[in-house]
């Protein structure tokens, strides 16, 4: 039974890192892991844990690329190597990491969530506006709406925040999805108040999603040639 459950963790994991592959631009290096239920383990020791399998993603997706393996420092958020750019995503079941060469990609941001249905706390992710917008689109694939919203603001605060280094609320931005199919498509961001971004930079986040049975994915990142400033 051990073995069965090891072997579904391993499928679920290349699973998502194909659909992650599917989400970002083709220069965009890719790698998950599975993670195992935290059981008795202190949240300490599960974040120690979460940090050190993150790590491990993010090694392997630098030497995807060609780049030393070199884990990231332990900072929060991690530290890239000299004109690198990625970021790490951890849920109950998955790790994973996303990595580029900063020329062309100069931020990157992914979360990946379990597709349990968010239910409390949706007034602390999405506004009135939000809300009627998502009323009026057929359920996604897996979770709700507002699980997709939570996911896709935590990719783009990632994505964001690799340049800025500000500290945002998830209702600090709205967010619109367009579907391209029942599983999957695009999101676009927009500000409910002026941000305390630098002076003269103007930062362009493209966003996509996916969600199946299991997880939701979501996508996002910078381009150098739309960052302006």
């Amino acid at each position: 039974m051990v073995k069965l459950i090891g072997a579904e963790q391993a499928i679920l994991a290349q699973a998502a890192e194909t659909v992650l592959r599917d989400l970002f631009p083709a220069a965009v290096a890719v790698a998950t892991r599975s993670r195992d239920a935290i059981g008795a383990e202190d949240l300490q020791a599960a974040r120690r844990r979460d940090r050190q399998l993150g790590r491990l993603c993010a090694a392997d997706a630098l030497f995807e690329l060609g780049a030393p393996a070199t884990m990231p420092s332990h900072s929060s958020p991690p530290s890239w190597p000299e004109g690198l750019t990625g970021s790490i995503s951890h849920c109950q079941t998955l790790c994973c990491a996303v990595a580029a060469r900063s020329g062309d990609l100069c931020a990157l941001g992914v979360d990946v969530e379990a597709a349990v249905p968010l239910v409390e706390g949706v007034e602390l992710v999405c506004g009135e506006i939000e809300l009627a917008h998502f009323a009026a689109l057929p359920g996604p694939t897996a979770g709700n709406w507002p699980l997709l919203a939570f996911s896709a603001k935590e990719a783009a605060y990632k994505c964001q925040y690799a340049l800025t280094g500000q500290l945002l609320d998830f209702r600090d931005f709205e967010i619109d999805f367009d579907l391209i199919t029942p599983g999957g498509g695009r999101f676009a961001l927009r500000r409910t108040r002026a941000l305390p971004i630098p002076a003269g930079l103007e930062l362009r986040i493209e966003g996509r999603w996916a969600a199946d049975r299991s997880h939701v994915y979501t996508a996002a990142w910078v381009k150098r040639s739309t960052l302006q400033g």
